[in-house]
């Protein structure tokens, strides 16, 4: 293992600190929620993402709160036809095709 070694009086944690995963669980086990977390801590954090310790780092959260956001695309246009043709069917609304 590395030495690691900090100037006196520094809080800044010396290159290749975030690389081991058991400083990141350390370092997570300090926050609620993930979110806290990221906001707090952001090397740490996405260290943890890039490395796919995520899980692991917050096993400590709240199975409610432990998400990780994802991102959802939008639906598409068909998708959003077939949902407004269904609203209009269901209020009474029939398409009359000439």
């Amino acid at each position: 293992m590395r030495n690691y070694i900090n100037k006196p009086g520094s809080t800044k944690k010396p290159n290749g600190w975030w690389k081991v995963k058991e400083h990141c669980i350390e370092e997570a086990r300090k926050y609620k929620t993930p979110t806290e977390w990221q906001n707090s801590s952001r090397g740490s954090f996405y260290a943890s993402y890039k490395y796919n310790w995520m899980r692991e780092c917050t096993s400590h959260v709240d199975k409610k709160r432990n998400k990780i956001p994802r991102v959802v695309s939008p639906p598409s246009i068909k998708e959003r036809i077939s949902a407004e043709n269904k609203i209009m069917k269901f209020l009474g609304y029939e398409n009359k095709k000439s």
